[in-house]
């Protein structure tokens, strides 16, 4: 089944890309992850996602942005004004946009010193 295809069947408003086995869609204005077939591929509904990167996507939820992994959990309890995706084994996040205070993170949150 082609993105077309799916975007039609599950009515999605959007389809972005596959990554890492997912795809980022949009549905009555929420964003989630589905499986290549079109299924979402958890219950969790966010503001926003992207596509997964070292088994972790970035979403943004009630104005803060964090990871979840991919049965749609946070991969950790913090979050963040502003999350990057992870790059070899590290992501990094500004904890407050009105700073230019950025540091790094590891998949399980804990802080690069």
């Amino acid at each position: 089944m082609d993105f077309e295809e799916v975007k039609e069947k599950y009515q999605y408003e959007w389809v972005g890309f596959l990554s890492e086995g997912f795809i980022s869609v949009q549905k009555n204005g929420e964003f989630f992850h589905a499986l290549p077939d079109g299924r979402p591929a958890y219950s969790q509904r966010y503001d926003w996602v992207l596509p997964f990167s070292e088994g972790l996507a970035v979403v943004r939820k009630g104005g803060k942005s964090f990871h979840i992994s991919t049965n749609g959990e946070p991969a950790y309890i913090e979050k963040y004004d502003w999350t990057w995706s992870f790059f070899k084994g590290l992501a990094k996040v500004q904890p407050n946009r009105q700073d230019d205070y950025y540091f790094f993170i590891r998949p399980d949150g804990s802080r690069v010193e």
